[in-house]
């Protein structure tokens, strides 16, 4: 297909992306008059097509998302709190699968944690239900692609709605928004929708960022996972308090037994390697740590990740802290983990650490016994810093 399709696609591409934004959260937006489209306030007539869209309360028009000029019309209405509603009319008859398949791989391409419920297509018409997830909030959406070969027109439909309101939403719409006198969404079952919404985001929270029924914990972002047994709790399990390490980490365990912290955080390596990493992290630590008296003891590095020693005193206890990082397979990201205890609970604990907590089914402190203890005058773990390279 040429480029003169390609283009106007990949305009209203951008602008479903933008529709996402105006679901979580949604704010009623107060439209005025307009010449190019907008007949009144519950009134809309695509320019080309002579199409029209009515609607009544709850619903409003979106002025903040909605776009109108040279590029092409894309209609935007809400239903605040709870759903937004994306219509535009393509002045030429496409593939229905076609567009389908383009705009939603673009838009899975720009908004991370999209799940494929539902997708097919009959005669001229395809559809799609997918399930986002948006800043921690479940969101149902549903596209419609039909293709009027009569009219030279292909019309597209996006339906938001938070999954717990979802079929409510749809049938909100279906009863209040209408396209050239007809039901929107006509035919469609609202309640056949939610019933597959609500089965993928029962499975995905299980799955997904948080913790499972099994004491396990998958990171969507960052496609990797945890699991633990034995004395380790959560954070928001255990009766004790953690520091200011785990404010921006994805999981936070708490061995109550050992007293001590495991912190688990992705990130994007930029295709750096953790040969790069060592040094920048170490140099990190000193500088921004809130031990006293804290120092790097040793490092260890390979191509798969990397092991920082870390000592000091808080609050008088001396302590230890151990950072790993653990390439993950796309060697674009990787997981950061922080891991605290007292010093003279040191072996147990990571003991307990080895014995009980996985990530991706391979025990963390891989480079552990790579390095040589051999305790100083000072207590120090190492007699002097020393720095491994694999």
């Amino acid at each position: 297909m040429g480029s003169r399709v390609i283009a106007p696609l990949t305009f209203w591409l951008v602008r479903v992306s933008f529709l996402l934004t105006a679901v979580v959260p949604l704010m009623p937006q107060v439209a005025g008059a307009q010449d190019t489209g907008l007949v009144d306030d519950d009134t809309y007539v695509f320019e080309d097509s002579y199409v029209e869209v009515t609607w009544d309360r709850p619903w409003s028009f979106d002025e903040e998302n909605s776009s109108f000029d040279e590029s092409g019309e894309f209609v935007v209405l809400t239903d605040v709190p709870w759903a937004a509603l994306g219509i535009l009319d393509f002045p030429e008859i496409v593939d229905s699968e076609f567009a389908r398949d383009f705009v939603l791989g673009g838009f899975e391409a720009a908004v991370d944690d999209v799940e494929q419920i539902d997708r097919g297509s009959y005669d001229d018409t395809s559809y799609s239900l997918d399930l986002l997830d948006s800043e921690g909030l479940q969101v149902g959406l549903f596209s419609l692609f039909i293709g009027h070969s009569n009219a030279d027109l292909t019309s597209i439909y996006f339906f938001f709605a938070q999954v717990d309101n979802f079929s409510d939403s749809m049938v909100d719409a279906q009863e209040n928004v209408e396209i050239d006198d007809k039901p929107i969404f006509d035919g469609v079952q609202p309640e056949g929708l939610q019933e597959l919404l609500d089965d993928e985001a029962d499975a995905s929270s299980s799955v997904s960022s948080g913790r499972d029924d099994s004491d396990g914990y998958y990171d969507r972002t960052y496609d990797y996972g945890v699991e633990w047994t034995g004395d380790w709790v959560t954070e928001e399990d255990s009766i004790l308090s953690s520091s200011s390490l785990t404010s921006d980490a994805d999981l936070v365990l708490i061995n109550e037994s050992e007293f001590a912290i495991a912190v688990f955080s992705g990130f994007e390596t930029g295709g750096l390697t953790p040969e790069f990493w060592v040094d920048e992290l170490a140099a990190i630590m000193e500088e921004e740590s809130e031990f006293r008296r804290g120092r790097v003891e040793a490092q260890i590095v390979d191509e798969d990740g990397l092991l920082i020693i870390f000592t000091g005193r808080l609050d008088s206890e001396p302590m230890v802290l151990l950072l790993e990082l653990i390439m993950l397979p796309d060697a674009e990201t990787a997981v950061a983990m922080l891991f605290m205890v007292s010093e003279q609970d040191l072996e147990e604990a990571v003991e307990s650490l080895q014995s009980d907590i996985t990530v991706n089914g391979d025990r963390p402190l891989r480079l552990w016994e790579d390095l040589e203890e051999d305790e100083g005058e000072d207590g120090a773990i190492l007699s002097s810093p020393q720095t491994k390279r694999g």
